[in-house]
């Protein structure tokens, strides 16, 4: 948003007197709100009386910018703020003067003033991500550009940079429209102005749509006494310790027979695959799956045990689940869908058949 003045265009009756910082006089708040909702703009010339101690008196349009609310304000914001070094008759001394000039009325590219944000962290929640985008594990970024009227409200939200998902953009703009707010200067007469604003919106879930952690027993040198890493995704996700489960790891004739076991825990959102182990780490010996149907928020209502296969037949892989029932067809609609795949591979050693 631009106010500028022009040089003086037209001689003067009186002696001029010379103005006092007059790029300081206009400010882009002084933009009438009506004309920037309309997205008014103009130039307007001037004149000004001037008395002996430098200070503005009547104002006079010499030539209107076709917009009553610009000539209007023009004046206004003259008589306010406008400063002068007095004009000097012949002696030297303060006489009365007269100004002339222009002013430019002009918003940038058509745009309104930058609308500052309020509380923008509390705009966008974990329960607005969109349950489809949650189930397909999709994410992206999305940019925007937001209309916001003279209260503060947005009034039109439009994607600038699309995250690639229509999914993602639509849920952008239905947050931005519904809960975003905004503070805005106000003009010399009190009144609020439009204004507009930018930014991205990244839509990122929680945890990665797979994951899986690894434990390697390895039986190589001492059967009774194996040495254990664990090999994860996500460091950071909480699995058991090598201490925990070394308490529990296979001691059975299983293991004079293997060098190495692997027990792989993996889960994927949606219908992503998980993870399906390495091949050096032999075939499968035992092999649990079970789908976990979780509200939007992560409670679970429903396990459903696919297989077990191996070692693991006649266990239950829903072992656990706080809430086991048969879901029906309507009810996998509204729920998050995750595959939890619990293998146990095995090596050989070289002297087994």
């Amino acid at each position: 948003m631009v106010i500028a003045f022009l040089a003086a265009v037209a001689a003067a009756a009186l002696p001029e007197p010379k103005p006092i910082d007059r790029a300081s006089w206009f400010k882009a708040s002084d933009y009438p709100a009506d004309a920037a909702q309309r997205k008014v703009q103009g130039s307007v010339g001037f004149e000004v009386d001037v008395d002996v101690k430098g200070l503005p008196g009547a104002c006079r349009i010499t030539k209107s910018s076709g917009q009553p609310v610009l000539d209007q304000a023009t004046c206004d914001v003259v008589r306010a703020r406008a400063h002068f070094e007095p004009a000097r008759g012949a002696d030297g001394k303060p006489v009365e003067g007269r100004y002339h000039t222009t002013t430019v009325w002009w918003l940038d590219d058509w745009g309104i003033t930058e609308a500052t944000p309020i509380n923008r962290s509390s705009w966008f929640s974990s329960a607005d991500y969109p349950l489809e985008a949650m189930k397909e594990a999709i994410e992206g970024s999305a940019v925007f550009e937001v209309d916001v009227d003279a209260s503060g409200k947005p009034t039109a939200c439009r994607i600038t940079s699309s995250s690639g998902h229509q999914i993602l953009d639509n849920a952008t703009c239905t947050v931005v429209l519904s809960r975003a707010r905004f503070a805005l200067p106000t003009g010399s007469t009190g009144k609020g102005i439009a204004g507009r604003y930018s930014t991205k919106a990244i839509w990122k879930l929680d945890s990665p749509p797979t994951y899986y952690a690894a434990a390697t027993f390895d039986y190589s040198f001492d059967p009774e006494h194996p040495v254990c890493h664990i090999k994860s995704s996500n460091p950071q996700q909480l699995f058991p310790t090598c201490k925990q489960l070394l308490e529990n790891a296979p001691t059975s004739d299983i293991t004079k027979r293997m060098a190495k076991v692997v027990v792989l825990f993996a889960e994927a959102t949606g219908e992503v695959m998980p993870y399906q182990g390495e091949p050096e780490w032999g075939p499968p010996l035992a092999r649990l799956i079970a789908d976990l149907y979780q509200m939007k928020l992560g409670t679970p209502v429903a396990c459903i045990g696919v297989a077990a296969e191996g070692l693991a037949v006649g266990r239950d892989p829903c072992q656990g689940a706080p809430t086991p029932r048969t879901i029906s067809d309507a009810d996998k609609k509204t729920t998050i869908k995750t595959r939890i795949e619990i293998s146990t591979f095995g090596v050989p050693r070289p002297s087994t058949p």
